[in-house]
């Protein structure tokens, strides 16, 4: 039973998405369906991009699709010196998706709202300045300029895009 509630909640979320991430990557030119990202800047190993206009938004799963069409990695925040770098390098309005959501919610097979936050390479999100409840029900999380990060709405939630690529 519980598996098969599992089963039509994963359809209907991925219909959902289907139906809201279809309309949200806009063209540049004719050349592909995804917008124009610029480079913020690299720190360690990685070289962090966001979207360039700042009135493209997307739903957190329309967010995966800009960076994966765009080769590139949807970003992930392993440390505080990457939160303290994005925080200097972006204006302090920007508030952009990034790959950290609700533990057990990547593979949609449940929805633990009490078991904290994880990253899409499957570490804990650890991150400082983190405003986050697992009570809120808002399962995925973006980085807001201002010094924070929140939580949102995974299809409902409209926010720009945030990539990284690794550097040798």
């Amino acid at each position: 039973m519980a598996l098969n509630l599992s089963l039509n909640l994963a359809a209907i979320l991925v219909a959902t998405c289907i139906l809201s991430c279809n309309s949200a990557p806009k063209s540049i030119q004719g050349v592909h369906q995804f917008p124009e990202l610029e480079i913020l800047g690299t720190i360690g190993n990685k070289t962090f991009y966001s979207t360039a206009d700042q009135d493209f938004v997307v739903n957190f799963f329309g967010a995966r699709e800009v960076c994966q069409g765009s080769a590139l990695h949807f970003a992930i925040l392993h440390s505080d010196a990457e939160f303290d770098f994005l925080r200097q390098n972006l204006h302090v309005s920007r508030k952009l998706w990034i790959d950290a959501i609700l533990k057990g919610m990547n593979g949609f097979a449940q929805f633990p709202y009490m078991s904290g936050f994880e990253n899409g390479d499957g570490t804990t999100f650890n991150t400082k300045n983190a405003m986050i409840s697992t009570y809120d029900h808002l399962p995925c999380l973006f980085f807001s300029a201002d010094d924070h990060i929140f939580t949102d709405m995974c299809l409902a939630g409209r926010r720009g895009v945030l990539c990284h690529q690794f550097t040798n």
